[in-house]
């Protein structure tokens, strides 16, 4: 867009018309105005739709290249499950995701065709689109070679590699998709910023000559202007955006019809208003600031966010945008220009909340396994702590999968228990839960968790020293509601070999069940009875989950 200082200067239009009757001469001067006004929107809005439309383009592919991403990554979860396992159960992920893979290919194939033949986006959507289909093989020659071959042939196939570079590919590429969509994002919102304000710049200067051509003419050339002036008024109120016009006294000169609705006002006119009184009262000292600060740099753009009052009920942000336009031997007059960003802050701040709780259970899953790895390690060595690390790190696995089919908010009590004793509830397992009937009580992730390893200790400990350590052998599991909405599970084993005595030495398993309910964000208790025919714990807490 051609800026204002392309157009004739105003003193250049004057001596070119002084010949002209004022009465034509006001009507010309009127025209020209409206003519240019009209040209410099007409020409911005059509380009600065194009460049929106681009940029939701831009938008879309990034958000269809990572939407394969976390497809394929669910896959390849469910294939690792069903190797460490080897049960078909842990396949579900990877047959949901791979029933997803095709049309999330589609997808991205469908954006690739959209894509300009020259773009620098096109070469990196088909290496996504290449990379995921070596992936896909992979996991399947992996998953069959698992089924005929055995864990041996599957292990050779995953350290081959092949799969893990494919997925280095494909994070690689939507990664380098996110930098070009956001850099081309950006360079959008440049042009379009910097055609509104020329834009609305130019439109607001030809305005104020339309003005004072009206207010000097004669009468036939004052109705010419007043026609002009409605027309100009037309134009200002459709714009999307709240356009006005100050003196340098921060009174309004001008202002459309949607500054007039931001300010709360939609049917009045501000005219000759001082901004204090017009404006919401949150936004007075940001605006009073911003426009100061531009008649301090006249023809300088400055700009800034402003938020509501939330406390009032106005949780909306603005992006204030300033101009202070400067003519010879007259005031300078300040363009103001305000646009509702609400949706992209938000936008923005839940982004950043998804990556701080991505980054804070990343952290908590890594303590949560070196914390394992080192109480394993110093209960158990050699072979004995591979299997004992190896059963510890399934449980947290099984308990995680539970959580992220819940989309980690909470997860009901009875699927928690089968979870966690899924190892021992299979044909001829001695673990009896019994049936409930009514509410389930509904854990929070973090008590999925502490729950999860309480019983998964347990289970192991009866199938080492227990009454699932030999024939005949039982566990029985039952839970009740107690006041104040109180949990107690019941853990009672039966039938295996004596327990002379309460054990003098305790262990990590014997720890963790001690610890998984104490802590300030699971208040509850352990109590255990080593009776000679079995042990009995009991296991208190509240639920907290949603």
């Amino acid at each position: 867009m051609a800026p204002a200082a392309d157009f004739p200067a105003a003193e250049d239009t004057e001596a070119a018309l002084r010949t002209v009757d004022p009465g034509r001469r006001a009507w010309r001067l009127s025209a020209l105005a409206l003519l240019a006004a009209t040209l410099l929107i007409g020409f911005g809005v059509p380009r600065i739709i194009t460049w929106a439309t681009e940029a939701e383009q831009l938008r879309s592919a990034t958000a269809t290249a990572d939407a394969l991403l976390a497809t394929l990554l669910d896959a390849e979860t469910g294939q690792r499950g069903y190797l460490l396992t080897g049960q078909e159960d842990y396949l579900l992920p990877y047959i949901r995701a791979e029933a997803r893979l095709t049309p999330a290919v589609a997808a991205v194939v469908a954006v690739l065709d959209r894509r300009p033949v020259d773009g620098p986006l096109r070469p990196v959507l088909q290496s996504i689109i290449d990379a995921t289909a070596e992936k896909r093989v992979e996991l399947a020659i992996t998953i069959r070679a698992f089924r005929e071959s055995g864990a041996d042939a599957a292990v050779a196939r995953v350290l081959a590699g092949d799969g893990r570079a494919a997925m280095d590919r494909v994070r690689d590429a939507v990664a380098v998709t996110h930098r070009i969509a956001d850099e081309r994002a950006a360079r959008e919102l440049q042009a379009a910023r910097q055609v509104l304000i020329g834009g609305g710049a130019g439109v607001g200067a030809f305005l104020c000559i339309a003005f004072a051509a009206g207010l000097s003419a004669w009468r036939s050339a004052r109705a010419a202007e007043a026609e002009a002036d409605s027309c100009v008024r037309a134009i200002y109120d459709t714009a999307p955006l709240g356009i006005a016009m100050l003196d340098p006294q921060l009174r309004f000169l001008v202002a459309n019809g949607t500054l007039a609705a931001i300010a709360g006002h939609p049917a009045a006119d501000p005219a000759g208003r001082p901004m204090a009184q017009f404006m919401p009262a949150a936004l007075v000292p940001g605006l009073a600031a911003l426009l100061r600060g531009a008649l301090t740099r006249p023809g300088q753009l400055v700009d800034c966010v402003l938020d509501g009052d939330a406390s009032a009920g106005d949780a909306r942000s603005w992006l204030a945008m300033a101009r202070a336009d400067r003519h010879r031997d007259t005031p300078p007059t300040l363009i103001l220009l305000l646009q509702d960003v609400t949706e992209r802050r938000r936008a923005e701040a839940e982004r950043a909340v998804l990556v701080h709780e991505l980054q804070h259970r990343v952290k908590n899953v890594i303590a949560t396994v070196q914390g394992i790895a080192s109480q394993t390690w110093a209960g158990t060595r050699g072979e004995g702590f591979i299997d004992t690390f190896g059963e510890r790190l399934r449980s947290l696995a099984r308990a995680h999968g539970l959580l992220t089919e819940a989309a980690w908010s909470s997860a009901p009590l009875d699927a928690v228990i089968t979870v966690a004793l899924a190892p021992w509830q299979g044909e001829g397992g001695g673990i009896v839960v019994a049936p409930h009937a009514g509410e389930i009580p509904m854990l929070s992730p973090t008590q999925v968790l502490g729950l999860n390893y309480a019983l998964h200790e347990l289970a192991t400990n009866a199938a080492k020293y227990g009454a699932l350590s030999v024939p005949g052998g039982t566990v029985s599991i039952d839970w009740h509601r107690q006041a104040g909405g109180r949990v107690a599970l019941r853990w009672v084993e039966r039938g295996g070999p004596p327990i002379p005595a309460a054990p003098t030495h305790e262990g990590f398993g014997t720890y963790l069940v001690g610890t998984a309910f104490s802590s300030d964000s699971i208040p509850g208790d352990v109590v255990r009875h080593y009776a000679p025919d079995g042990l009995e714990a009991t296991l208190r807490f509240t639920p907290d989950g949603a």
